[in-house]
């Protein structure tokens, strides 16, 4: 027999283990104080073992609080442009996936840390006409905890001088006693000699905004365009100006002189520096 005080469980099991004691090999008989005085439990067998064991494996299948795994360790992108050739690209556009693109200069690296570890897309834009290749893409695998490094090498070339462009002048003449020739000048350069109705060609030209100026115009004709006037010249191309002249006819009158100056009887009279008309006597 055991000597089995109440104090000596747990106040929250005491109402289920004071008539029952487990102990190895079985369950012996036991004795429960009550008031100072010592009682006999009588054992109750396999029945008391079922349910003793019954209870210790619930207590040991209680729910435990699932376990998650922590976030994955982001990874890093390095970026690097290197540019090789003659007359090199001063600067480029990185971008990768969806975000907003970042200037990166010739042989400097660009970082974008925290990057979800995975297949990312990596853009160069902002290729310069006389370099290549030009819109890439690369595809890369970001490792959590890692630096994934991207490489792209941009080739440049001296670029050819651009193609020069022609002028060509045409001054088409219209109306009463035409102007018999005219002078053409592009930029204020020499000026050279044009008749009326027929062209002028000025070649090697560079491209871009000259100006055509016409002189030398009668005082009866008059231009009907702006002159001096603007033209854009293109590469490999003649860009054609016309001036259109329109002329009116020269009136025609008599001229009376009279000389009442005594002691001279004879004159002679000219007229815009032409012939002697007459004498007078």
């Amino acid at each position: 027999m055991i000597g089995v005080g109440e104090d000596d469980f747990p106040a929250i099991a005491r109402w289920w283990i004071a008539p029952v004691i487990v102990i190895a090999g079985g369950v012996g008989p036991a004795a429960a104080t009550t008031n100072g005085a010592k009682r006999p439990i009588t054992a109750m067998g396999a029945a008391v073992s079922a349910f003793a064991a019954l209870v210790l494996a619930c207590a040991e299948e209680a729910p435990t609080a699932p376990v998650v795994p922590p976030p994955p360790l982001p990874g890093s992108i390095v970026v690097v442009v290197a540019v090789t050739g003659m007359d090199p690209d001063d600067g480029f556009m990185i971008s990768v996936d969806t975000e907003s693109p970042r200037f990166v200069a010739p042989g400097a690296a660009l970082l974008y840390s925290s990057v979800t570890p995975g297949n990312h897309t990596v853009r160069l834009d902002g290729v310069a006409a006389n370099c290549s290749p030009r819109d890439v893409v690369s595809t890369v695998t970001v490792v959590a905890g890692a630096v994934t490094a991207v490489a792209f090498t941009v080739t440049c070339i001296v670029p050819p001088p651009p193609l020069p462009g022609s002028i060509v002048v045409v001054v088409a003449v219209t109306g009463m006693d035409p102007d018999d020739g005219f002078m053409i000048s592009v930029d204020g350069g020499l000026a050279r000699p044009l008749a009326g109705g027929a062209a002028v060609l000025f070649a090697g030209l560079t491209p871009g905004t000259h100006t055509v100026r016409l002189d030398d115009i009668a005082s009866n004709c008059a231009v009907r365009e702006a002159n001096p006037r603007p033209v854009t010249v293109v590469a490999g191309d003649v860009s054609p100006v016309v001036f259109t002249i329109l002329c009116q006819a020269h009136t025609t009158g008599g001229l009376s002189i009279r000389i009442g100056t005594p002691g001279f009887t004879e004159f002679g009279v000219t007229v815009d520096g032409g012939s002697v008309i007459g004498a007078v006597d």
